[in-house]
Formats: C-alpha cells, structure tokens, sequence
C-alpha cells in the first residue's frame, strides 16, 4: 500500500497537482502513517524472494534443447539487465496496465549511433522503449552496452537473438510480443508461471549447498531483485540503481538482500567506466 501511495503522490506531480497523500515535507499524512503501521503490524511477515547469483541465469541459458527453453533462457538474461517486471516480458493475467514487450519496442545501434537492422546480436547497444509500465510512466526509453565477448551474459546478444528468432517465425509481425515461441509449428506466448517453473528447476539442479537458498524462496521478482542486490554489492550508487531499475521511490531498498553470493553485474550501468559481469573474489 506504501508503494501505491508513493505512486499517487509520484502522478500528482508530475501532472503539476498538490501531492494528495503527503504534507509540504513530503511526509505522509499522518492519519495515513497509523493506518499503514496498523497494517504492518497485523500482517504476518513477508517472505522475500532471493537474488539469484549469474550461474542460474547462465545455466538458464545454455539450456537450450527445446525452443521453449532457449526462449525461457534468451528472456531471464535479457529481463536482468534491465530489472524487467514479469509483466514486461511474460504474460501474467493479473490484468494489470504494464504492456508485454513488442519487437518494435527493441532498437540495436552500431559503435557510431547507426541503428543496426541486420545481425542484430553484433549491435553494440540495445535500447528498450518501454510504452506503458507500472509505475505509470510512458514511452520510457533504456539504453545497454555489450558485454564483452568472453561474458556468457549480455543484453545485447540476448535481446537481439529474441529479436531475430520471433521474426523468423512466419506470420509474426513488429507487433509480436518478445514472449513469442514456435512450438511444433504453432505460435504461442510464455506465461510468467512457466518461467517461475524454469528458474526454480535450474535452482534445483545447481542445488541448495551451493546456492545457500532453495527453489521455493525464488520467483520472477528474483530478477528484479537481482538486479538491486548485484549493483548493490559492487558499492554502485543507489541512485545509478534506482533509475537503471525504473524505481520511482526508494522502494528498490527493499529489493537489496545482503546475505546473497557473491556475484556482481555493471555492464552497461556506468557511463564512467565499461565494467562487465564479474564475480567477486
């Protein structure tokens, strides 16, 4: 509820009203405030996902036997880079006003700014124009840079082979949604339950001594919260990770999970320095 307020107050302004739900200091009301705590004082404790160290995502993506695993593994590492809600890429019938990603809202540039329309997996950067999200903003616009070629990781080679793959499928067309797979000839669209399924099985098989979580503590908010817990861990500043992950507020806070291995991601983050998928010594 916290969060939702924060959105109201976030609409308000930015349409230039008077923020309905906070005084001048920008704290809440405080009739607001009690029923908050009363809230979180009755509810019983949240059960957070876990942040998933590279190793799933990569073993994600090797994974490709079927064309509905190989699409599952291009999705997780392309939805990583960019903090990406399930809605965002998957279909989750929550009736929810985020838009599933289209080919159209995908853009791949050379090294000079020359957008790439060929052999897209060799573009330099990918830019995602999200057109309708959560957090009520439109026509937001994310931009990433390669990763190096030895890195098992990267945005762009991940968004570009969804990108070739969907349009070499027949009948699809720049309206296609990156959820799109053949499957024994047929088009169809993965939902967020089967990608939450492909994610805890990879979870399974790499197991719970090397992990230190099981497959029961994760879920596809695990991306997000992947994103926030990796560039928290490589000390990159807060707000750098509140804008990559298109937070509107310090909600992003709670994504940071301190107990988590130790892996880390920055490709594409800093515009000081080109740092790539790492682990932490």
């Amino acid at each position: 509820m916290r969060q939702g307020l924060s959105n109201i107050r976030t609409r308000f302004e930015d349409e230039g009203f008077e923020r309905p739900v906070t005084t001048s200091s920008g704290r809440l009301f405080p009739c607001l405030e009690r029923q908050l705590q009363g809230y979180k004082t009755e509810d019983p404790a949240s059960k957070q996902q876990a942040a998933l160290p590279l190793i799933v995502f990569e073993t994600l993506l090797r994974n490709n036997k079927t064309p509905l695993s190989e699409a599952i593994g291009q999705l997780t590492a392309g939805a990583l880079y960019f903090a990406m809600r399930s809605c965002e890429y998957s279909y989750t019938g929550d009736g929810i006003r985020t838009d599933i990603l289209k080919l159209e809202n995908l853009k791949f540039y050379s090294k000079d700014g020359m957008e790439v329309k060929h052999n897209r997996q060799a573009a330099q950067k990918v830019k995602i124009v999200f057109p309708n999200q959560k957090n009520l903003e439109k026509d937001e616009p994310v931009i990433r840079s390669r990763a190096k070629e030895s890195s098992k990781l990267c945005p762009v080679r991940a968004w570009g082979a969804i990108y070739d793959r969907i349009s070499g499928y027949k009948d699809t067309t720049m309206k296609s949604t990156v959820n799109t797979v053949e499957i024994d000839g047929k088009l169809t669209t993965i939902d967020s339950a089967t990608v939450r399924e492909r994610i805890r099985t990879a979870v399974k098989a790499i197991g719970e001594e090397k992990l230190g979580f099981t497959s029961k503590e994760i879920g596809t908010h695990s991306i997000r919260t992947t994103y926030a817990t990796l560039l928290f861990l490589r000390n990159v500043d807060p707000i750098t990770i509140q804008i990559g992950g298109r937070w509107k507020s310090t909600a992003f806070l709670k994504y940071i999970r301190r107990d988590t291995t130790g892996y880390a991601i920055t490709d594409g983050i800093s515009k000081k320095k080109n740092r790539y998928i790492k682990k932490l010594k």
